[in-house]
């Protein structure tokens, strides 16, 4: 998103804040994802599963493989759960 607006994630807390977007895609692993929608890793997998979050694998071949999502999915689906509950 180049020359665009996103969200990112301090580690300390996990506020949401406004930055400057670069060229590269921010990503956050499933634990950062549930605490920023406030559910647990196993509906982030099920949010996978449904089709609403697009898991991004590292290190595909080992056991330990991490499962990222892009920062912008993570917060349109936190809008669209905003919206549908106010």
């Amino acid at each position: 998103m180049p020359n665009g607006v996103a969200f990112t994630v301090t580690k300390s807390d996990f506020r949401a804040e406004l930055v400057e977007a670069d060229e590269r895609p921010l990503l956050y692993s499933r634990d950062q994802t549930g605490r920023l929608l406030n559910v647990s890793v196993a509906t982030v997998r099920r949010l996978e599963r449904q089709g609403l979050l697009t898991p991004i694998r590292l290190n595909k071949r080992s056991s330990t493989a991490k499962v990222f999502h892009r920062c912008n999915e993570v917060f349109a689906l936190a809008q669209t759960e905003e919206r549908r509950h106010t």
